[in-house]
């Protein structure tokens, strides 16, 4: 698990400083996204060292009230999503601990970019660039084709994280949460079993079936907004 999930910052984060040492010191994007990549990874020691500590208990004083919308920005950069673009359709509130659940995002998000994008659709080139989020939608900031679309919303009792890349077929469904499964190259297999995981820890039930646009279409369900007593 830890090396799993520290592989997408520490990615971001030499990708960062490639970037500003070519374009000369204190490029200040860059290496902004380098400090925010290191400060996940330190984030992602902790909360693990204290999860092999205490197993998969939830402490109820660590659950807060979180916009989906807000985690799922944060999670995308620090994943490297390789041209890929994101948009927000729907948010709501989550009653979560708030690594974990980022835990959840990130993981997802980097699926659907290895899984998804191996599909025959035109590739887009290697940079990544994020522009601002309106009040739906956040997207790269500029005009070319992606190789790839990312989509989060709300359905019934949670939400879900899509996207229109080639899908996984009903006789993978199961397996695909299992620990060490992967058809990727270089794939850890852990990914999905890792979202499946804190899914169970918060008391979520995971989902997995097709998009409009046939690709993968994870959904979170059982899913609380408001804390206990409010």
């Amino acid at each position: 698990m830890i090396s799993h999930d520290l592989r997408s910052p520490l990615s971001v984060a030499k990708a960062g400083v490639a970037v500003a040492a070519h374009r000369g010191d204190g490029y200040g994007d860059s290496l902004e996204r380098v400090d925010r990549a290191h400060d996940r990874m330190g984030t992602l020691i902790e909360n693990l060292l204290r999860l092999a500590r205490n197993g998969q208990t939830m402490d109820e004083a660590d659950l807060e009230v979180i916009e989906l919308s807000d985690v799922v920005t944060r999670s995308w950069q620090t994943v490297s999503t390789d041209g890929a673009e994101l948009r927000i359709e729907a948010d709501r509130h989550v009653i979560a601990e708030e690594s974990r659940f980022r835990q959840l995002v990130e993981n997802l998000i980097r699926n659907s970019v290895e899984h998804g994008s191996t599909s025959s659709r035109p590739q887009a080139d290697d940079s990544v660039e994020h522009g601002s989020m309106d009040s739906q939608t956040q997207s790269t900031d500029h005009d070319k084709d992606v190789g790839l679309t990312v989509r989060v919303g709300t359905c019934s009792g949670g939400f879900y994280i899509e996207d229109d890349g080639q899908g996984i077929s009903e006789a993978e469904r199961e397996t695909i949460f299992e620990p060490g499964y992967t058809t990727h190259d270089g794939g850890t297999g852990y990914g999905l079993e890792i979202v499946r995981t804190v899914a169970e820890a918060h008391g979520w039930e995971i989902t997995v079936t097709d998009s409009p646009d046939g690709g993968a279409r994870f959904e979170i369900t059982g899913v609380e907004s408001t804390l206990s007593g409010e």
